[in-house]
């Protein structure tokens, strides 16, 4: 009988509800259990989203004791490999130094899981010093998990490319969702995401106000609030190029439309739905015609798999894996970032032509069920994890 490698996997589950920790749950739920052998340690040191990345007393606190947890379940469980998501921010990069050091100290393979795409543009914003640091640490890594073939490309000449494997986002899918497109009039708009500036909010504001002087249209709004004075250095970092140049210059401008719009959203027929997951999720999707997403900066969004599944239409910009996932016209339309007007042309031509947009959001339930279910990416990741 072939002996099944053990696997540790040191990662955040829900709470708080963000891609990463939503991501990794459904996978530890969906493991067989046939090929590895899973111990899980939650490695959730905050209990909201917005103070991720803060160096601060509660973080160094909250790193130290799960740290310990860490500690102790190699050395009751002996695993073989240690597995573990890859931050891109510079506090969680320090973490990860940590976990892949003593991995290797202690003679386990380290797996690092990246599920993001703003590696590249935050790394090379970093001083020598810590760059050498990062690295290094990336050299003893033995394997890192990409979200689309193209973002291995994040990771050229810091590891090399047979280490690198894919594996994209999977849902629980039971053949696929019927499209849920409203009835209701006005035709309704969804955005789920940070409600901040690297999501494209601020873009979809001024399209939202440009639509509205055209058609009878609504828009509803979900995820936590990330636009405040004490978050500009974190949003601008994730930012690079003339995104950044105008943000930094604008970051006062862009933070009062936002405000303005999100504190009094009735008064622009729209409304804020909060943090939401479960059936209010699922409401939300039921109510919309299309989902949006503008944003700067993506690994794979898992709220866009969800609205593909949902069998609605989106309009998103190209990024991350975005452009291997979504096919111009058929199943999505793509804007582009930093495009206001550009972006009101796009949902334009969805609201003029809604049997486009019905016919999108059907494709893109039948492709998400043949591409995404959950069961098929739980197995994929198994086989992963199990060849390294």
């Amino acid at each position: 009988m072939i002996r099944k490698p053990h696997i540790l996997i040191y990662a955040p589950t829900p709470p708080p509800y963000a891609g990463p920790e939503v991501a990794t749950g459904l996978l530890l739920e969906a493991i067989t259990g046939e090929h590895i052998r899973v111990t899980h340690v939650r490695s959730n040191i905050r209990a909201e989203n917005g103070k991720k990345g803060v160096f601060d007393l509660e973080g160094i606190i909250g790193f130290l004791k799960v740290y310990v947890d860490f500690l102790r379940a190699l050395w009751r469980t002996r695993p073989d490999k240690v597995y573990f998501l890859l931050s891109s921010g510079k506090v969680g990069l320090l973490r990860d130094t940590v976990i892949i050091f003593t991995a290797k100290l202690l003679g386990k393979r380290a797996i690092a899981h990246y599920r993001g795409g703003s590696f590249r543009s935050l790394y090379e914003q970093y001083g020598k010093h810590f760059c050498w640091l990062i690295r290094h640490a990336l050299k003893r890594v033995d394997a890192v998990i990409v979200q689309a073939e193209i973002l291995k490309n994040l990771f050229a000449e810091l590891v090399p490319r047979q280490r690198l494997h894919v594996l994209y986002n999977g849902l629980p899918l039971n053949g696929y969702y019927s499209p849920h497109l409203s009835a209701q009039k006005p035709f309704t708009l969804l955005f789920m995401g940070h409600v901040a500036f690297s999501k494209g909010f601020y873009e979809l504001v001024l399209a939202y106000q440009q639509l509205r002087q055209r058609h009878p249209v609504r828009l509803l709004f979900a995820g936590e609030k990330r636009f405040a004075g004490d978050r500009r250095k974190a949003i601008s970092a994730f930012l690079s190029g003339q995104a950044r140049i105008f943000f930094d210059e604008n970051s006062e401008h862009i933070e009062r439309v936002i405000s303005d719009f999100v504190e009094q959203p009735e008064q622009h027929n729209a409304e804020y739905l909060g943090v939401i997951s479960g059936e209010a999720k699922t409401r939300a999707f039921a109510e919309a015609d299309v989902f949006v997403l503008p944003s700067y900066t993506e690994g794979f969004s898992m709220s866009v798999l969800e609205a593909m599944a949902h069998g609605l239409p989106v309009v998103v910009t190209p990024v991350g894996a975005l452009p291997e996932v979504i096919t111009e016209g058929v199943n999505g339309i793509f804007t582009q970032p930093g495009n206001s007007e550009d972006l009101a042309e796009k949902l334009d031509m969805l609201i003029r032509d809604r049997g486009k947009a019905r016919a999108m959001g059907a494709q893109n339930a039948k492709y998400a069920a043949e591409r995404f279910d959950l069961a098929c990416v739980a197995r994929q990741f198994e086989e992963i994890l199990w060849r390294v």
